[in-house]
């Protein structure tokens, strides 16, 4: 009974902290994030299903959103705004604080991330298939608008649209596994970006751990533009799928397993360090 309560306790706390999340000012830029995305990516795709006369199908919108540097580095940028309050130290923050233990406080936390995490990827989908409106349909395949339009115009090979769902995406994976490795890679490192965040608060250097999440954001989205082997060392690339693979050959230019290992190897030692710095902050 006294576990059973215990659990229960850590995930009231969660819920009350992602409904504070949600309530919070902050929440609004989720406003301007849609206008970007809107922007880069539908409005492009739009253009491409309308010259095609063929639907894109919504998982591929989904993975336009992840495959995408430019678009890849806005969409964490936003969680990070969102998030960047966080851990929260006012209000029913402080009460759970007093309640609980530091080791049930920092779980009560880890919880909430995988909470916001997966909230933000539901955000993201549920708003391609909304924006995209008619020129969308559910489908388990990519759309011949995407995978025949250079054939279709050559001419527009260098179009912005072709690098929004890019060759060698559709050329070596499936859209249902690309879609699920999408998402999985993205909720992987929006948990990275929290827990950071959580870790440096716990050692009383929250702005430190703000500025890192930045600047691996920034370096990562730079590093993978220009396609350096440098950019393996950032978690970023490892988010992209189609950044794991050569255009045509079906060769893979760093293994998908390998990125499931150093995003989950990353998450597992933050979380590790949170506990082992627990008693340097000082909880009320």
């Amino acid at each position: 009974m006294e576990i059973m309560h215990r659990i229960k306790m850590l995930t009231v706390m969660a819920v009350n902290e992602t409904g504070r999340t949600l309530r919070s000012s902050k929440i609004y830029i989720l406003g301007l994030y849609l206008i970007v995305v809107y922007s880069l990516v539908i409005e492009p795709l739009k253009n491409c299903s309308g010259l095609m006369d063929s639907k894109i199908s919504y998982l591929e919108i989904f993975c336009s959103l992840n495959n995408s540097s430019v678009v890849f580095l806005v969409m964490p940028l936003a969680f990070m705004i969102i998030i960047s309050d966080f851990p929260k130290d006012d209000g029913i923050g402080v009460f759970y604080q007093m309640r609980c233990s530091r080791s049930e406080w920092i779980t009560g936390q880890l919880f909430f991330c995988i909470i916001v995490s997966i909230l933000m990827i539901f955000f993201n989908l549920m708003a391609s298939i909304v924006m995209i409106g008619s020129c969308g349909e559910f489908s388990v395949d990519f759309s011949y608008a995407v995978t025949h339009y250079v054939t279709v115009y050559p001419e527009k090979s260098r179009d912005y649209v072709v690098d929004l769902v890019p060759g060698r995406l559709y050329n070596q994976l499936k859209l249902t596994k690309a879609f699920w490795l999408s998402a999985g890679f993205v909720f992987l490192y929006f948990l990275i970006l929290s827990t950071i965040q959580l870790f440096f608060y716990l050692i009383n250097k929250k702005n430190i751990g703000i500025l890192i999440n930045v600047m691996l954001i920034g370096v990562g989205c730079i590093l993978n533009s220009f396609e350096t082997k440098l950019r393996w060392l950032f978690p970023m690339s490892h988010t992209i799928p189609s950044a794991h693979f050569q255009e045509y050959i079906r060769e893979e230019i760093f293994p998908i397993y390998g990125s499931l290992l150093y995003l989950g190897a990353m998450y597992v030692l933050l979380i590790v360090a949170c506990f082992a710095v627990r008693k340097k902050k000082q909880l009320f």
